[in-house]
C-alpha cells in the first residue's frame, strides 16, 4: 500500500463523516425554526428598546433582544425570555421560561390547566397573573 494514500484516504472519510455532502453544499437559506412536534413557527423577536403587538396563534414566542414592551395576542404555547428588562403581557400562554434579568411578564389566562409552568432561572424578574401578586 502506498503511504502517501492511506493518510488522504482517512481525511476523506473523517471529513465525509464529519460533514457530510449535504451540509458542504450551498443551498437555500434554513428555514425558520419550527416548534418540537407542534409544527408552528417560533416567533423570534430580536430588537430591542421597541414596543410590539403579536397574534401568536398557538406559536412558541422567543424574546432575546432587551428593554422591550411586547404584546402576545392570542395563544402563546411557549413564552421564552433570554433578554434583559422586557415587558412581556401574554392574554393565554402554556408555559414561561425566563433566563434574563429584570424581566417582567405578566400572563393572562393559562392555555393548558390552573397555571402557566414557570421557570425563572434568571435575577430580579417578576412573573405575575394579570389578577395576582407576584408568583
Amino acid at each position: 500500500m502506498n503511504k502517501r494514500i492511506f493518510p488522504c484516504r482517512c481525511l476523506l472519510f473523517a471529513v465525509g463523516v464529519l460533514f457530510p455532502p449535504a451540509l458542504l453544499t450551498a443551498g437555500e437559506p434554513s428555514t425558520p425554526a419550527v416548534a418540537p412536534n407542534r409544527g408552528k413557527e417560533v416567533l423570534v423577536i430580536k430588537d430591542s428598546k421597541d414596543a410590539q403587538t403579536f397574534n401568536a396563534e398557538g406559536q412558541d414566542v422567543t424574546v432575546n433582544g432587551s428593554h422591550n414592551r411586547v404584546t402576545v395576542k392570542g395563544t402563546c404555547h411557549a413564552l421564552t425570555i433570554s433578554g434583559d428588562a422586557n415587558a412581556v403581557t401574554l392574554e393565554s400562554v402554556s408555559s414561561i421560561s425566563v433566563t434574563g434579568e429584570g424581566n417582567e411578564v405578566v400572563w393572562s389566562k393559562a392555555s393548558d390547566g390552573e397555571k402557566p409552568q414557570v421557570t425563572d432561572l434568571g435575577k430580579a424578574n417578576k412573573i405575575t397573573h394579570a389578577n395576582a401578586k407576584a408568583e
